[in-house]
């Protein structure tokens, strides 16, 4: 079909229904990295119609992988005994998916642990094939509903939602701070492997509903819902009127930095959320204001699209209300490659306001594209007999945006796909020709890597026809880390998914890992003194030289990649005179007299740093008095480095050492699944001395080491070699450490395990 509406020639390109003979509900939809798509919903469907496997509760998430056609490449339930009510998912860097969604199953099906006995949080995270890895639970002892998950630059997740529950749920108070009021945000943040690390609960005295959480380009965090509240505890906004636009922008640590309320007199419904590409933030939802407070357009009907763009501080930049003479409900919107943004809700208004078309029986999905200052360009009503929901919408590529929700139709007006039961989901492919289009052109990729790494992409061309979906991934290499991309892309997601829509620049940045403070106290001193009389100093103090000409400092630091670093010293040097030092590494001399300028003061301390090489594993870095006396000396602090120091045979030692380390790699993945270490750690907790028992099912190399919670090496054991099913007894003689949480790290050909040990 071709159909023009409002100078835009828009098509139905192909539709697609799946499901099963009960109700299977399409919550969200996202184009993936080969060009398909992944969907997700809750189902309570048997095997039929396109389901696979059956329901194991009440409810379950399903989730479908199709291809860019819209053709099923599987589907995979997942569920507990009860109810399990899916509500979004996120590609993650590693090719696989987070779900995310609420649950009251107990332990059972899928579901492996519960938080408490009402619904929680629940969580997901499967592979590339929708191969389930983990599950986790959140909650406390009421209902908390988990509407949005996004994993973070750090590859952990943040999740968002509601919650009405007091400190409560098993395992160590799975919720650490109670409601504020009737209802509340609830913000959980993870580690990678699902691991809670903190969770705030935001809200005023009354109802505030959390709808999506985004991370920020600062690495803070933007929450976007709607509050009944008046202006009380972390509200600090007065009603605008019966329900407002509630943001609140969090730092990395989830402390609050600002909120705001927007809104007008009536009923205001934040649904949706985005980044922009001006550093600010587009809101979206449903409105039943007239103009008051911040809205400044009069309602079109009973409820309206409200769209409202703000700056990055949450101030509002303009508002604009779309809609018909009836209900018109918003659930989606994303920022377009022209800078402006596609909407995607449901619809019962007939021609009317800002509407072209009627609905063709109830319900129907309602497109809105609008430009960057929110002025409507199109719109497009598509729908079949009955109720048809759009949840999710996207731009594909330039003129191509893909349409998934739920339907109840049957083969009628834009519904060519056969109703599966009662609910389907409902997958549409449109096209739009406008005058600015180039459907048909070709575009050119320029990717750059500054610093040390290198970009693959997902194919070997760099001309690309327009609409192609390219895959690119930043690999640093050894010493370094992945920053973020710069361009025609920002932001940390890597690997990175990209829409062939115009000719693009992108740039990967990288830089040297940090490994790590190393306190002069802790380290070995020989003829100096340990004190903390002048201020300024890192730690608990510094390591005074005296006069004699034997005086050092030395560092033993285990676990180091071989790479090129930069050891700077901190220091202070009051005396007045510049101090020579002798910098020893591994028992050589590599700087026989390098200079600590005065700094003028015993409490202004400054840096020197030696560009050097150190070696993979052991490194041993030793500071030395030249004559009489020495500075005082605060810390050493390791970083890698581009350039290290001019040395051809240093650098193709460093060369082969890499070499060997990415054979040594290879080797590792291919033999991992052969390989078996069991070890353990008795007692633990321990009071002065500490046992490990490591114990493997072939012949291993070996080395363990100790670190504090900060990185710092405590304690390195001398690495050693054990034959096949043979046990290794380290004894670790903790008497001199304090008590606190400690890291043991064992690294054997199989690769790196850790440990937690705490000393009373």
């Amino acid at each position: 079909m071709q159909i023009n509406v409002a100078e835009a020639q828009i098509s139905i390109k192909w539709d697609k229904a799946f499901g099963g003979s009960n109700d299977d509900v399409l919550q969200y939809q996202q184009q993936t990295s080969d060009g398909g798509y992944i969907l997700g919903g809750t189902s309570n469907s048997p095997v039929t119609g396109n389901k696979s496997a059956d329901s194991k509760g009440q409810e379950d998430y399903w989730i479908v992988k199709v291809d860019a056609n819209g053709s099923k490449q599987w589907d995979k339930t997942y569920g507990g005994s009860k109810k399990d009510y899916f509500q979004y998912l996120q590609p993650t860097s590693d090719g696989g998916y987070i779900l995310g969604g609420y649950s009251n199953s107990p332990v059972s099906g899928d579901k492996s642990v519960v938080a408490s006995a009402e619904f929680d949080y629940w969580i997901v995270k499967v592979d590339a094939l929708g191969n389930k890895q983990w599950d986790k639970s959140f909650g406390g002892i009421y209902d908390d509903f988990l509407v949005s998950v996004q994993q973070t630059s750090d590859k952990g997740y943040i999740l968002g939602g509601t919650s009405g529950s007091p400190a409560t749920g098993r395992f160590g108070m799975n919720k650490l701070i109670g409601s504020k009021g009737e209802k509340d945000y609830w913000v959980v943040k993870l580690d990678a492997n699902g691991k809670k690390e903190w969770d705030k609960t935001i809200g005023g005295k009354s109802f505030d509903f959390l709808r999506t959480v985004k991370q920020t380009n600062d690495n803070g965090y933007i929450l976007g819902g709607y509050s009944y509240s008046p202006s009380s505890v972390n509200k600090s906004g007065a009603n605008k009127g019966f329900a407002d636009y509630w943001i609140v922008k969090l730092n990395s640590r989830g402390l609050i930095m600002w909120n705001k309320t927007i809104g007008g007199s009536g009923e205001d419904v934040l649904q949706c959320l985005e980044l922009t590409k001006d550093g600010g933030f587009i809101l979206g939802g449903t409105s039943s204001s007239p103009v008051s407070g911040n809205k400044t357009q009069a309602s079109k009907g009973e409820t309206d699209y409200w769209l409202v763009k703000v700056n990055e501080q949450g101030r509002v930049v303009w508002d604009k209300t779309i809609g018909g003479n009836n209900k018109d409900n918003l659930r989606s919107i994303k920022q377009t490659s022209d800078g402006g943004f596609i909407l995607g809700g449901f619809s019962t208004s007939g021609v009317s306001g800002n509407k072209t078309e009627s609905s063709n029986k109830d319900v129907d999905f309602w497109v809105v594209k609008v430009n960057s200052s929110g002025a409507v360009t199109w719109d497009k009503t598509i729908g079949g007999s009955k109720e048809d929901g759009l949840q999710s919408v996207q731009q594909i590529s330039n003129g191509e945006y893909i349409l998934g929700g739920y339907s109840q139709s049957s083969v009628t007006k834009d519904r060519t796909a056969a109703s599966k039961g009662s609910y389907d989901f409902w997958l549409i492919s449109i096209a739009v020709k406008e005058a600015s289009d180039n459907v048909s052109g070709t575009y050119s990729l320029t990717s750059t890597a500054t610093g040390e790494g290198t970009i693959v992409t997902s194919s070997k061309t760099n001309v690309y026809i327009s609409g192609a979906v390219v895959s690119l991934t930043a690999k640093p290499m050894a010493g370094y880390r992945f920053v973020g991309w710069s361009g025609d892309a920002n932001g940390t997601q890597n690997p990175l998914t990209i829409t062939m829509d115009r000719n693009k620049r992108i740039a990967a940045t990288f830089a040297p890992i940090e490994s790590g403070i190393y306190e002069a106290e802790q380290a070995g001193v020989h003829g100096g003194v340990r004190k903390s009389e002048h201020e300024g100093f890192s730690g608990k103090g510094y390591v005074d030289f005296l006069n004699d000409n034997d005086d050092f400092v030395q560092w033993i630091i285990p676990g180091l990649e071989a790479a090129n670093y930069e050891l700077s010293f901190r220091y202070a040097n009051g005396g007045g005179k510049d101090i020579p030092l002798k910098v020893f590494l591994n028992g050589k001399i590599i700087e026989q007299a390098k200079i600590f300028n005065t700094t003028k003061s015993w409490s202004s301390w400054s840096y020197t740093t030696v560009k050097t090489t150190l070696k993979a594993g052991i490194n041993i870095i030793r500071v030395k008095s030249v004559g009489k006396g020495g500075p005082n000396m605060d810390l050493l602090r390791l970083t890698t480095s581009t350039n290290g120091p001019v040395n051809i045979a240093t650098a193709n030692s460093l060369a082969l050492e890499q070499k060997k380390q990415i054979i040594e790699q290879k080797n590792k993945s291919i033999a991992s699944n052969a390989l078996s270490t069991e070890w353990k750690a008795s007692p633990n907790p321990f009071n002065a001395s500490i046992t490990f028992n490591l114990q493997f099912s072939q012949d291993e190399e070996y080395e363990l080491n100790i670190y504090d919670l900060n990185g710092n090496g405590i304690k390195a054991f001398a690495p050693g070699a054990v034959k096949a099913d043979n046990i290794v007894r380290l004894v670790w003689e903790a008497t001199s450490v304090k008590s606190g949480i400690y890291v043991a790290k064992l690294k054997t050909q199989s690769g790196v395990q850790t440990l937690r040990i705490f000393k009373n």
